[in-house]
């Protein structure tokens, strides 16, 4: 009995529920628009909407809560004068003749060597290793990181 009482109430409701789910899904597609096309609302011109661009300035002149001071101000005309010094103050060096031809590899030690000529000799460099006042830094497979005169320069594989 108890069984044929709860189903005589819940049926209705579960039909209820179901009859609003399904409504509310076709009164979506039953428009009385032309199918297929958006549904645009034309509005006359002289209801124009008008945008102000809004504009803001950064104030960054608190100090490093990391360094706990306060920042060093310095103009960029300062810097530049320093920066321009330095650069005037540098001479250019002059390389010479460098060719890096290839690399050779210990299969046992995984030692690697490479084979590079320095102004027409020819030399069997390691890693850090410094002949002709070039200095070897590091070994790529198709280039090597060399040092002249504290000037560092990439040379790739002919």
């Amino acid at each position: 009995m108890k069984n044929k009482k709860s189903i005589y109430i819940l049926l209705p409701l579960v039909l209820v529920v179901w009859a609003t789910i399904l409504y509310k899904i076709f009164s979506n597609f039953n428009d009385n628009d032309e199918p297929g096309l958006p549904n645009y609302h034309l509005q006359s011109k002289s209801k124009k909407k008008i945008f102000v661009k809004d504009t803001f300035e950064l104030l960054l002149n608190y100090p490093d809560p990391f360094l706990k001071k306060a920042p060093k101000t310095t103009s960029s005309s300062q810097s530049y004068n320093n920066i321009k010094k330095r650069l005037i103050g540098k001479h250019k060096i002059n390389w010479p003749n460098i060719k890096y031809h290839g690399r050779i590899k210990n299969s046992v030690t995984k030692a690697e060597k490479i084979n590079i000529r320095i102004n027409q000799k020819m030399y069997l460099m390691k890693p850090y290793e410094k002949k002709a006042d070039v200095k070897l830094l590091k070994i790529y497979n198709d280039s090597i990181i060399i040092t002249y005169k504290n000037e560092i320069k990439t040379i790739t594989k002919n």
